[in-house]
């Protein structure tokens, strides 16, 4: 019988840049910036807010594609872990 896994929220965030962790690179910035990934706060809504790129995104937000291939972001952890997937 296997354990469950705890909610995601209870886990340690590796990310964290209060603890160190940072978005290194990103393929894609167009809408908004990578960074906005460890963003501690909760996402809003915020209708006709502009900034230099355009409309304001609280996520990391790229281009469409209309071809093959995956949008890519590097974290860089804060402290050693093992990144999982619940499911």
């Amino acid at each position: 019988m296997s354990t469950p896994h705890p909610h995601f929220l209870a886990l340690p965030d590796l990310a964290s840049r209060a603890a160190g962790g940072a978005v290194g690179w990103a393929n894609d910035e167009l809408f908004a910036e990578k960074e906005n990934l460890i963003t501690r706060a909760a996402a809003e809504h915020r209708p006709a807010t502009f900034g230099r790129k355009g409309q304001v995104y609280d996520g990391w937000e790229t281009s469409r594609r209309r071809g093959v291939g995956n949008d890519w972001v590097q974290v860089r952890f804060a402290a050693q872990g093992t990144p999982s997937v619940a499911g």
